[in-house]
């Protein structure tokens, strides 16, 4: 705790001077202090005498003297009318700055800790990364699928290309087929891998749920892994608790399943445990054939 609060008051004694240097640094400079317009007239004035030191030795024409010192000229008077507008304005009374000065110093820290002592936890101990759980990590707060999938705005999809306005109304079609034979597992796979091809991804989850509600017990380990990825991909690429359990019943009935075993991975990089989500898909680029469309992700996803 000791090193905290040093950290913490060395934090607020640096924001504290950031605040107060402004109102300290007239009653540092002084009245008279030499501003750069100054400086600037100054540095012209010395050009126009090297300019008539040149004229006077021949290195330059009469002409080309006369150029340079209108130049020349044109900007001293710019930077002596600059200098003698900032003169001409009267500095904050040294006594309004230092009481401005005097109150950040004391308001600003005081501030910052009735808000720390109101929202954050003085008497919590220390916690070594070691003791740290890592297995739940973020746990407690990771929103739900559906939550997810509220907080979560999609790109708005491209105009349909005929081919997918005729797959479109397939659909529509097994949808209203599918009303009427509720139970019918051919017809609810073909719903959910329809939508997943219109990139209507959280239709195609449900549609998987509603298949692996049918088939039970018996339900392959693909349709599970599938339905996480529509979650996955309905909520912008979040792996929620509902995907997380799909992925593990997947890797449960079918270990070397490509597509869990990768968003497993995700759910480990998104978990802050990037040491496994390599392993793991460094794992399956080894096993993972060189003509496998997804290749190219993969060695994308590790690169990053």
């Amino acid at each position: 705790m000791a090193l905290f609060y040093a950290v913490a008051g060395a934090l607020a004694l640096a924001t504290v001077l950031m605040l107060i240097w402004p109102l300290i640094r007239p009653i540092a400079g002084g009245a008279g202090a030499e501003t750069r317009d100054v400086r600037d007239a100054q540095i012209y004035r010395d050009q126009l005498d090297e300019i008539e030191r040149d004229l006077a030795r021949g290195t330059i024409s009469a002409g080309e003297a006369q150029g340079a010192r209108a130049e020349v000229s044109r900007r001293l008077i710019t930077a002596t009318g600059r200098g003698e507008a900032a003169a001409s304005v009267e500095p904050a009374p040294h006594g309004h700055s230092r009481l401005m000065a005097g109150a950040a110093l004391i308001v600003s820290p005081g501030l910052a800790v009735m808000i720390y002592l109101a929202n954050g936890m003085p008497g919590q101990p220390d916690l070594p990364f070691g003791d740290r759980p890592t297995s739940n990590v973020g746990q407690l707060e990771r929103p739900s699928q559906a939550e997810a999938e509220a907080m979560f705005t999609p790109e708005p999809l491209t105009a349909p290309t005929p081919e997918m306005q005729e797959y479109a109304g397939m659909m529509e079609q097994l949808e209203t087929v599918l009303a009427q034979r509720p139970n019918d597992a051919k017809g609810l796979e073909m719903l959910a891998i329809g939508y997943m091809r219109l990139q209507h991804y959280g239709d195609s989850w449900r549609a998987y749920e509603r298949l692996i509600a049918v088939i039970g017990d018996d339900a392959d380990a693909g349709f599970f892994a599938s339905m996480a990825e529509a979650m996955v991909l309905a909520s912008g690429g979040y792996v929620s608790p509902e995907a997380e359990r799909a992925i593990g019943v997947a890797l449960t009935r079918d270990p070397s399943m490509p597509l869990a075993r990768y968003y497993a991975g995700l759910l480990m990089a998104q978990d802050g445990r990037m040491d496994e989500a390599i392993a793991i898909w460094e794992r399956l680029r080894a096993e993972t054939p060189t003509d496998a469309p997804w290749l190219e992700f993969l060695d994308g996803m590790l690169a990053e």
